[in-house]
């Protein structure tokens, strides 16, 4: 169902945004990719559309949100 996909978005997209520091919030664009990183959307796009296991998936995800987090870091 559309409207609980959307409610469980918003509610990981929350839970992420209020576990990082203040000085973190403040970076939109590396809040935004970090969503994205740990969406439920990129999970199933590295497990149907690029056929990855379960651990690469995760590997690959882990690695995006190393990325992110050191850009983040690096701007603040």
């Amino acid at each position: 169902d559309a409207k609980l996909r959307e409610e469980a978005r918003a509610w990981l997209r929350e839970l992420i945004v209020r576990l990082l520091p203040a000085s973190v919030r403040t970076d939109r664009i590396g809040v935004e990719a970090l969503c994205a990183a740990l969406s439920f959307h990129t999970w199933r796009t590295l497990r149907h559309d690029q056929s990855l296991s379960p651990d690469e998936a995760g590997a690959v995800m882990g690695q995006m949100v190393d990325a992110v987090m050191a850009t983040i870091v690096e701007e603040a």
